[in-house]
């Protein structure tokens, strides 16, 4: 069986999503234009078309599977809810949830211009709608068009635990979700989720639950990551998300 059929084989038997034809033709677009623009631009890292499919692809639509489990998404097979990706990048993990799942609002956040331009191209190509912003977390944070406005906050690979937490809980509304995608050797150690639980409780979110899964690596060997999901329960202090820079430099 060749990598492209065990990776959809993966997806519905793993994570209980089926893509449809239109979104399997997305995706080889995807993959394609993520090819040709790297060799241009540093947009993400991989070595191979397999590397692709399961260290991005995969590892992004298992945030769809949370979602799907958790209101208010899961008292509808559209989800209409408004989702944010902060520090998107080349699209991980927002575009392939709005692939698999195209009713999402979908909003990505990047403060990389070429990166943006990347993704207004991969909107274009794709023909599905969402909105990009070219700006930094700081700010969108403390925009009150986006703060506390989305029931699900998607964050990969953005920053250490205790700043991610003052980029997103920000923009869940109260009763939202926020959902951060990291590997499982971290949240055992470096970043043990139990040390950020009063971080957490000063910015209105609340530790609700963490999903493990295994994903193959580029040379076959199983990798273990997680999404650590954080409910947000009071408003956020307006204080937060501090100026520009002082999140990571002087984390909470």
């Amino acid at each position: 069986m060749d990598q492209w059929n065990m990776w959809k084989d993966y997806l519905r038997d793993t994570f209980s999503i089926t893509l449809t034809p239109g979104a399997e033709q997305q995706f080889t677009l995807l993959l394609t234009q993520l090819k040709e623009w790297n060799e241009k631009f540093n947009l993400v890292s991989f070595k191979s078309d397999e590397e692709l499919l399961w260290r991005h692809f995969a590892d992004s639509l298992a945030g769809l599977s949370v979602i799907k489990k958790l209101p208010p998404a899961n008292d509808t097979a559209a989800i209409p809810s408004p989702v944010i990706d902060i520090g998107t990048g080349a699209g991980f993990p927002g575009i392939p949830v709005k692939l698999a799942c195209p009713g999402i609002a979908l909003t990505l956040v990047e403060s990389i211009t070429k990166k943006c331009t990347f993704l207004e191209h991969i909107r274009a190509q794709t023909d599905i709608d969402f909105t990009i912003l070219n700006d930094r977390l700081e700010t969108i944070g403390q925009d009150r068009a986006h703060r506390e406005q989305y029931a699900f906050v998607l964050s990969r690979a953005v920053a250490k635990l205790i700043p991610n937490l003052e980029f997103a809980l920000p923009l869940a509304a109260v009763g939202g979700y926020v959902l951060l995608y990291k590997t499982e050797q971290s949240i055992m150690g470096a970043e043990d989720i139990k040390t950020a639980y009063k971080t957490m409780s000063l910015l209105g979110g609340r530790h609700e639950d963490t999903f493990f899964y295994d994903l193959p690596d580029a040379a076959g060997q199983i990798k273990k990551y997680c999404i650590v999901i954080i409910k947000k329960i009071t408003p956020t202090p307006p204080l937060y998300p501090r100026r520009v820079g002082v999140p990571e430099k002087n984390p909470l």
